[in-house]
């Protein structure tokens, strides 16, 4: 009896691409970013005139809540806001004069991102940080953007870059782990703060578009 053969080479070269296919699906689920904060919803607005003002809202970021906290550095008003409707997807942070501080705290509202069960990054080898646009408005200005971590036995760490141009489109940067302190346990982060920080310059507005955990390349 004669057995089918399909055309061998054509279907061979099917059934490969399939399993290649297949294989790659794999190592893209496998690679998932994971999303610390897109700014889609949590509707929040924060200012300050030379004291700082924080604020707690529900969110869909790690732990499920996004704590934002505002400080004016010098007279004049600072404000920080999430506007899913107005400004969607983005944090949007204004200073008509002062330099300021900014910070976005991720920790579960207190309980621990660990204990929400949001606090494995084991998979993951840097954050990365996604700005939309930045204003500095005189020569030699800066925005110095920090991610600090803490892991569950208090271990922590601090990596920071430092924005020295304008830019009216997407710009990312990537905190590496191996950038951080070797003590800090990223399987088991209890909080991750993203800290904005103008120093003398003043007058600078910044957008940004988001802030994920990436995998190992």
């Amino acid at each position: 009896m004669d057995v089918p053969t399909f055309g061998t080479a054509p279907f061979l070269g099917r059934v490969l691409r399939i399993l290649i296919l297949g294989a790659l699906g794999l190592v893209s689920a496998a690679k998932a970013q994971t999303s610390i904060d897109h700014f889609d919803d949590g509707l929040v607005y924060v200012s300050s005139f030379g004291t700082p003002v924080t604020e707690t809202v529900t969110a869909t970021v790690a732990g499920g809540y996004r704590t934002v906290t505002v400080e004016a550095l010098s007279a004049g008003l600072t404000s920080a806001q999430v506007d899913p409707v107005n400004l969607p997807g983005l944090l949007d942070v204004a200073s008509n004069l002062p330099s300021s501080r900014t910070s976005l705290l991720y920790d579960a509202n207190g309980d621990g991102l660990i204990f929400a069960g949001a606090g494995d990054f084991g998979q993951e080898s840097a954050f990365e940080l996604t700005m939309a646009s930045l204003q500095l408005p005189d020569p030699g200005d800066e925005l110095e953007v920090s991610i600090l971590v803490v892991d569950e036995t208090g271990n922590s760490g601090q990596v920071t870059h430092v924005f020295t141009s304008s830019f009216l489109t997407n710009t990312s940067v990537v905190y590496s782990f191996a950038d951080y302190s070797p003590a800090v346990d990223f399987s088991r982060l209890d909080s991750i703060e993203v800290i904005f920080d103008t120093g003398i310059a003043d007058g600078v507005d910044y957008q940004v578009d988001g802030i994920i955990a990436v995998p190992e390349p």
